[in-house]
């Protein structure tokens, strides 16, 4: 396998992430100038702030790992993701007042991926829809309960993703994997597979 891909970096961006998304067409997509609007109105509703957030997330991940990709390759790729994709998320959680995350049955972290009950439950369901023939874009969830609002969007697995999350990745990117997340669950992934969520949540003000 070739590590030098370029194209790599559309999946890099679930590199030693627990449950990352793809910066698929959806991020690429997205006026900057759109997102920003979206996330100063006043008259969005909750579901939509939540999906700005997701969506700012995954375009500014992409951005730092296409630098690091073209400066280094997948493995320089992969640091950047071990250290900036944690703080991205704590970065936009005290900026939005979202606490963001990113879950998975699956989870290459277990500190920052591991899914708590109601998460574990929505993620079967994915799974579940995705076999039923729902587009994986089309899977969210969305819901206010214990005092908190929660939002989550489905990640795929795209067939780049499975340099890193596939049956038969490279030795050296594998052995970095290895030293990086000692109780990686993130692999053995078939391209279309749900890969985990992102999850957006926010406490419900009780002020009137």
């Amino acid at each position: 396998m070739n590590l030098k891909i370029l194209p790599a970096v559309t999946c890099l961006t679930l590199v030693a992430c627990s449950a990352e998304v793809p910066p698929s067409a959806e991020y690429a997509a997205a006026p900057s100038a759109a997102l920003e609007t979206a996330a100063q109105s006043t008259s969005t509703s909750p579901r939509d702030d939540a999906a700005v957030v997701v969506q700012r997330f995954g375009r500014e991940l992409q951005g730092e790992l296409q630098q690091a990709m073209a400066e280094g390759g997948p493995l320089q790729a992969l640091q950047v993701c071990h250290l900036r994709a944690p703080a991205i998320a704590d970065e936009l959680s005290a900026e939005t007042g979202f606490q963001l995350a990113r879950v998975s049955l699956k989870h290459r972290n277990p500190e920052r991926g591991q899914p708590s009950g109601w998460q574990r439950e929505v993620l079967e369901n994915f799974d579940r829809r995705l076999a039923a023939g729902t587009p994986a874009s089309e899977l969210t969830f969305s819901s206010t309960a214990a005092g908190e609002y929660r939002f989550m969007k489905a990640i795929p697995t795209a067939p780049l993703c499975l340099t890193c999350h596939g049956t038969a990745i490279e030795p050296t990117l594998q052995a970095e994997l290895a030293a990086l997340y000692p109780q990686d669950l993130a692999t053995g992934y078939q391209a279309g597979e749900l890969r985990g969520a992102f999850v957006a949540l926010r406490t419900i003000s009780t002020d009137r």
